[in-house]
């Protein structure tokens, strides 16, 4: 049987090997010997050594370019198929036969010096080393032969032994170290090459080592070396270990004889040194290489699996079986791997089959693959062809990655961007997208209608070109200070304009786009129409000032008695000064500075009368709210002037306890002093019982530590209980048999609507407080801001 050729393409097939059961190893080892490394055949193909391959019967079966040339062969076909023996000179014919028989029977590498017979029919010596490849039953598959053409090394050994003189010219000047040390292991001599080898400076340095002790790598192997050399007489092309001055490591190639006396006693070891380190390493990177590829394709998580171009399995990894659900290789190694492909008996599948055998290569292609329980799934696969040294296709590598959760993940992902699509498409809000420059690049049907444009009339537009430029400003500082800062805005509010030119107000919130690196890309936008929102906010505030001023009305109304007290004083002090006036000067001799004195007083009183009436017309006529600096004590003071006489017909004293210095308010007058008013005649009606003894009421002022000023307002009645803290300001909510239930409710909306906050204590015993706080003017505490924007 012929062995398969050594040096074919690395991780190259040639096609189906049949063979029988009891070479199935043999023939698995010189496979793996087929794919090995580019690196390796490499190496071996550009050897100064003769490299042949040989049967246990001697015949031929590779050979690298070194081998053609050595014997002046133009190509393989003149060797392969030879018979060794044919190339050697018939006079060693026999000694060679004998170290082959040595080599099959020991399994250890032999050498032998041998005279080859050229083609040309000229003659070398040449120095043979026969290793052995055994099978994967440890028997000898295969041998290889490394030949050396020894006959230059010969001739100079030859002359050295014929003449000192002419000896130590070629010692001197050999580029083959030489070398020569006695059997402790001293050195007597060394060239120049050897020294130069060891990195010595001179040969008085090298000679201060031992071989043995120091001058070689592994001590133990250079014992066995001179221990072969003894049994032998003579090693040669034997691979050992120097080791350098600096303490590296020199690999080498040597040949020795030992020179013995008359007796047989060994006198001193000669022998030649060839430097072959960038060859030993060059041959363990590649076996490290081999190894860690080895690796690599055993646990990478990827389903690796190499066929031959019939489409047939012939390696895989683990990852394969586990993706097929094998047991071992030996379920998937021999099956076709069309029948683990699904899909592999469509035209389209064949097609891409072809164009991957003729294109080299495919990335990323899906196909629904089998395991062996026949359940498919569906997978990402990648092939490469495998092609030998002429470049014909030799086989497939396939890699195969099971896609499942993935497509899993895109199809739930498509669900997902399905439904947010329908929630984006069917939200009542406006939504856009900006880039970073304000250009529009997607938005919903919304907001289309909602200006009057088109997905192509958005194309190139702005946000600015939508929005009037009194806001251009604004916006810009809420995008940088806001947006760009803390990744959204505050709500606020702005108007857009139509693309007929109409204007209307709206209100939004922006989000920050950033990418996968966290780089800004833009904004989006969600906006709502208010036109209708403000619009049935005026209206309320409109019917809020009605029911104010119905509540004024009915207010004045039971307060009219009280009024009507209020303006006789000065209405009588009129009449009186009037009629003493016209009595006066009825009379000849009346003093012009009292009827003076008493027209200034009359003056006076109608000015009293006038500035009750304008209070009267203030709380009830129809105004617009006015924001103005106001002094609320002062506020507080007039309030108390209009019910004081309902006070004094009650019999209620009246305390005011007004902090001095308190900083003015922003606010409207008219609308604050209603709500003194009103709690100050409920807390007066409260006190209408006969059953309360003491009837006092109490208005105060003070700053709290926030800058808010307080006003409590307290009454000694009967108060209410726990229940009822709340429901008082219910709108129509009501305890007085007259009263229309809406004093506490409007109060409570005037408080709020200047920023502040309105609240009732009571023990249901001991009278009842209401307070109420205004910020200090130019103290913002949450309040709404104006309409045009709200600020973050």
């Amino acid at each position: 049987m012929n062995a398969a050729p050594l040096f074919e393409e690395s991780g190259q097939f040639d096609g189906a090997v049949v063979a029988t059961e009891d070479v199935t190893e043999s023939i698995r080892a010189e496979e793996a010997l087929r794919r090995s490394e580019v690196m390796l055949k490499s190496i071996i193909e550009s050897s100064p050594s003769a490299v042949i391959v040989i049967t246990p019967e001697a015949t031929i079966v590779d050979g690298n370019p070194r081998s053609l040339d050595m014997y002046g062969a133009v190509s393989k076909d003149e060797l392969i198929g030879r018979n060794g023996f044919d190339l050697i000179v018939p006079r060693d014919v026999e000694q060679a036969r004998d170290v082959l028989a040595q080599a099959l029977a020991t399994g250890v590498a032999r050498h032998a010096e041998l005279t080859i017979r050229r083609s040309d029919g000229t003659e070398f010596l040449g120095d043979f080393s026969l290793g052995v490849i055994p099978n994967a039953s440890g028997e000898p598959s295969s041998l290889v032969v490394i030949v050396d053409d020894i006959t230059e090394r010969k001739r100079m050994e030859t002359a050295l032994r014929e003449s000192e003189g002419r000896f130590r010219g070629v010692f001197d000047n050999a580029v083959l170290g030489l070398y020569r040390t006695t059997p402790d292991g001293r050195i007597l001599m060394a060239n120049p090459s050897l020294v130069r080898m060891l990195g010595y400076a001179s040969f008085e340095e090298l000679a201060e080592i031992n071989v043995k002790q120091g001058g070689h790598a592994d001590g133990s192997s250079r014992s066995q070396f001179e221990s072969l050399i003894e049994s032998e007489g003579e090693v040669a092309g034997i691979e050992s270990a120097w080791r350098r001055r600096d303490g590296t490591t020199l690999f080498v190639r040597e040949t020795a004889r030992a020179i013995r006396d008359e007796q047989g006693q060994t006198l001193y070891y000669e022998g030649t040194v060839e430097d072959v380190s960038e060859r030993t390493k060059a041959e363990r990177a590649l076996e490290e290489s081999q190894a860690k590829l080895q690796s690599v394709f055993d646990s990478s998580p990827y389903a690796i699996t190499v066929t031959d171009l019939a489409g047939t399995i012939v390696e895989c990894n683990q990852a394969a079986l586990d993706i097929h659900g094998a047991d071992s290789k030996d379920e998937l190694i021999g099956l076709s791997g069309h029948l683990l492909t699904a899909d592999a008996s469509l035209p389209e599948s064949q097609k891409g089959m072809a164009q991957a055998i003729e294109e080299g290569i495919v990335r990323g292609r899906e196909y629904t693959l089998l395991r062996r329980d026949a359940t498919a799934f569906p997978a990402e696969v990648s092939a490469s062809v495998i092609r030998d040294r002429s470049g014909r296709a030799a086989g497939l590598v396939v890699i195969a990655v099971d896609i499942t959760e993935r497509k899993e993940a895109e199809e739930a992902l498509r669900r997902s961007e399905k439904k947010y699509r329908e929630l984006y498409e069917g939200s009542r809000d406006a939504v856009a997208a900006v880039d970073m420059n304000g250009r529009f690049i997607e938005s919903n049907a919304v907001f289309r209608a909602m200006l009057g444009y088109s997905q192509e009339d958005l194309v190139g537009l702005t946000y600015e070109d939508v929005t009037p430029a009194k806001w251009h400003a604004e916006e810009a500082r809420i995008c940088q200070e806001q947006v760009l800062t803390r990744g959204y805005s505050d709500i606020y509010e702005k108007e857009y304009i139509r693309k007929d030119g109409a204007v209307f107000p709206i209100e939004l919130r922006s989000y920050l786009r950033r990418n996968e690196s966290g780089h800004p890309t833009g904004m989006w936008a969600f906006i709502r129409d208010i036109t209708d929102r403000q619009h049935a906010e005026a209206q309320a505030q409109e019917h809020l000032a009605e029911l104010t001023r119905a509540w004024h009305a009915n207010t004045l109304g039971e307060m009219a008695s009280g009024l009507a007290h209020e303006l006789n004083q000065p209405l009588c002090a009129i009449l009186n000064y009037s009629s003493g006036c016209l009595r006066m000067t009825r009379r000849t001799d009346f003093s012009v500075d009292v009827v003076r004195d008493s027209i200034e007083k009359i003056v006076g009183q109608a000015e009293r009368a006038a500035d009750i009436i304008k209070r009267i017309r203030s709380l009830v006529g129809k105004h617009e709210p006015c924001r103005a600096t106001v002094d609320l004590n002062a506020v507080i003071g007039d309030a108390i002037d209009m019910i004081r006489g309902d006070a004094e017909r009650q019999h209620v004293a009246l305390v005011a306890e007004l902090a001095r210095d308190l900083p003015a308010i922003r606010g409207d007058a008219v609308e604050i002093e209603q709500v003194v008013l009103n709690l100050a005649r409920n807390a007066i009606e409260a006190m209408s019982d006969p059953k309360v003894a003491e009837r006092r009421f109490t208005v105060s002022t003070s700053l709290t530590a926030d800058q808010m000023i307080e006003v409590a307002v307290a009454d000694s009645g009967c108060g209410f209980s726990a229940d009822l803290a709340e429901k008082i300001f219910d709108s129509f909510f009501t305890t007085r048999n007259q009263g229309l239930g809406v004093g506490l409710s409007l109060s409570r909306r005037i408080v709020e609507a200047h920023g502040g906050r309105l609240w009732a204590e009571s023990d249901g015993v001991s009278g009842a407080t209401f307070r109420f706080t205004l910020p200090a003017s130019g103290v913002d505490h949450g309040h709404r801001a104006p309409r045009s924007l709200r600020r973050g």
